[in-house]
């Protein structure tokens, strides 16, 4: 259910519809605060609700979140969209106390102002009285931030038991003291416009929405040691950018590539068949067992010419023994994506004649990606299996 700051109907009717809907989960509000200066019974509708387990509220302030503090111990995921420029993340600790089964918080436009160094340098905000815990949001397990300033120093001491981390092209890291709780993180989504913060030491799934190829980008690949890269490229990127990754990254064992294709260009398969020789050549002395490789604004292409290419792929990347391949628009958000257009899943068989692709179930290939980004999941996998029992 989704409210947006009325205008014809009054805000006293539209808090009266909130009392009527106790059993209601989902929760949208724009303008929250504005709409709690004009009319309070907005907030005591909003605690009515018992059942809640998801809130999104844009447009917050200071009665907003004392508002989200005193939500029902129901609440799961908290997205809180603050008013551009109005809040810092001292303020942001200082007067939000979530409840403490918070698991997911998505924050946009928190500011980080040097002069809090010293104020975070000694013990965080207390938590409410009574509540049990140690930390400001000890059990948060996903953590977005959007548009702001992020202190990951700061970060790790008040979400201690984070496990997937995204943040936004237009947040920026800052550098500081290494005083980390974090060892390992399942997830990370981010732009390495510089070296990944020292308090992260290890990554299951490295997740780069915007590549710029720099040696800081190979530097944080090969510190952090991912299992799964995700990352995206285009037709200009050659092989010796793909054996420095794949020295750098030892561990590998998942590699998820979008390509950026040029649309006005009006490119096709053929234009990327020496694209995918040389991630094939540096591909071959590697652990890597699993590819998948999205085309974006690939709209038009056909499965049959890409599939040509991808046969002399499999021949040479000869440790790859399941291969996907998408083609049409791909939309970014936070932890995940979408693309629209097609999907195919194949895996490598040997033949006397050499390596070849045989169709593999779609189904059965999406779950096998989605295992391999589990970090649990992946502990418990024999990779040595074959994944799809020759169906």
């Amino acid at each position: 259910m989704s409210y947006i700051c009325p205008s014809t109907l009054g805000l006293a009717p539209c808090a009266q519809l909130l009392f009527r809907t106790e059993n209601l989960r989902e929760l949208q509000i724009y303008k929250l605060e504005g709409l709690l200066q004009h009319e309070p019974r907005y907030g005591d509708a909003i605690l009515a609700l018992k059942h809640l387990v998801s809130v999104k509220f844009t447009g917050a302030g200071p009665l907003a979140l004392n508002l989200i503090s005193r939500l029902s111990s129901s609440v799961r995921n908290v997205v809180l969209f603050l008013e551009p420029g109005t809040m810092t993340w001292h303020d942001l600790l200082s007067q939000f106390r979530p409840t403490p089964n918070v698991q997911k918080l998505e924050l946009c436009h928190v500011r980080w102002l040097p002069s809090e160094e010293d104020v975070f340098s000694g013990p965080l905000p207390q938590p409410r009285k009574g509540d049990g815990i140690t930390a400001c949001w000890p059990n948060v397990r996903t953590l977005n931030l959007l548009r702001g300033a992020v202190p990951m120093h700061i970060c790790a001491r008040v979400f201690p038991g984070l496990r997937n981390l995204a943040v936004s092209e237009k947040s920026l890291w800052t550098t500081s003291c290494d005083n980390s709780n974090w060892q390992v993180l399942d997830r990370v989504s981010t732009i390495p416009r510089s070296l990944l913060p020292t308090t992260i030491r290890s990554v299951h799934h490295l997740r780069l929405l915007l590549v710029e190829y720099t040696e800081n980008l190979l530097l944080s690949i090969e510190k952090v040691s991912p299992a799964i890269l995700s990352l995206r490229s285009d037709s200009a990127i050659d092989h010796s950018f793909w054996t420095s990754l794949m020295q750098r990254a030892p561990n590998l064992r998942c590699l998820d590539v979008v390509v950026e294709c040029d649309s006005e260009r009006q490119e096709t398969p053929e234009d990327y068949l020496l694209w995918l020789l040389d991630l094939a050549n540096a591909l071959a002395a590697t652990r890597v067992m699993c590819v998948r490789i999205r085309f974006n604004k690939a709209e038009g292409w056909d499965v049959a010419p890409l599939r040509a290419h991808l046969s002399r792929f499999i021949a040479t990347a000869k440790p790859v023994r399941y291969l996907s391949a998408e083609c049409g628009s791909v939309v970014f958000r936070g932890h995940e994506d979408d693309l629209c257009g097609w999907r195919r899943w194949w895996r490598a068989q040997n033949t006397p004649g050499g390596r070849v692709l045989k169709d593999m179930s779609f189904e059965v290939g999406e779950e096998l990606l989605e295992k391999l980004c589990d970090a649990r999941l992946f502990k418990t996998m024999d990779l040595d299996e074959p994944m799809d029992k020759g169906n």
